[in-house]
């Protein structure tokens, strides 16, 4: 029934691999940052502190991956609706799965702020210090990441990437000189994640920007107030009732 034979479009081709590469340079950027912060660590408080921010990636990485699932399963419908051009559903998508994959981040991660150091005692018995505090700035991060790498999916439906990878992976390599200065001026270990922390409210404005760019019926203003700006409350809530 079927037959395989070459094809070959130029054009397409040079698409493609525009798109890997550019794709390519931003993964490579998000990589590279993690591993320059280890040599960096390691350079000015030794492996046991690279011990300690080992572990917290780990949880990190748990935690992330779970509500990661709800990005997951709307993005081939959020691609659908950009090239079917139906931007409303595309909008209501987008604000539903950011709100709910917060949600879930959220559950995921509140337990987890407010008892650390009985959950890392429970998991390794002894524990590196600086432990908690990586543990707790890395949630946070998540927290404001979730908010923003929903963005990336629109964006990447418009197939026009690089200006946006040229951004935010420049801006996201920025962590490496910054925590580099930062220890030298005396920071503490903690101080590389908090400035993870800044650089990702960062990247969180200029997918923004990008994305009302590519998009003109994208609204900045609604994002903020339908998913920020309830996000927000409901954060503030909640640890409110948890003290």
């Amino acid at each position: 029934e079927s037959k395989y034979s070459i094809y070959w479009d130029k054009t397409k081709f040079n698409i493609l691999l525009s798109n890997i590469g550019w794709n390519m340079f931003g993964g490579l950027a998000s990589v590279g940052i993690y591993q320059a912060t280890n040599v960096i660590l390691n350079m000015f408080f030794g492996p046991a502190v690279n011990a300690a921010r080992g572990i917290s990636l780990q949880l990190r990485g748990a935690v992330s991956n779970f509500s990661g699932n709800v990005r997951v399963a709307s993005n081939p419908q959020i691609i659908k609706s950009y090239a079917n051009k139906d931007f409303d559903y595309l909008n209501t998508l987008l604000y539903q799965t950011t709100k709910f994959s917060y949600i879930l981040m959220l559950l995921m991660s509140l337990p987890l702020l407010i008892e650390t150091d009985f959950i890392l005692n429970l998991w390794l018995k002894k524990v590196p210090e600086y432990t908690s505090i990586f543990c707790k700035l890395f949630i946070i991060n998540n927290l404001i990441d979730c908010v923003s790498a929903p963005l990336v999916t629109p964006i990447q439906a418009t197939g026009v990437i690089k200006r946006y990878q040229i951004l935010s992976g420049g801006v996201l390599l920025l962590n490496i000189p910054l925590t580099y200065i930062v220890f030298l001026l005396g920071g503490s270990p903690q101080s590389a994640i908090s400035v993870n922390i800044v650089v990702t409210i960062i990247v969180l404005i200029i997918r923004l920007y990008i994305l009302k760019s590519l998009i003109t019926e994208f609204s900045v203003i609604e994002y903020l107030k339908s998913v920020i700006f309830n996000s927000t409350v409901l954060t503030l809530i909640a640890v409110s009732y948890t003290h």
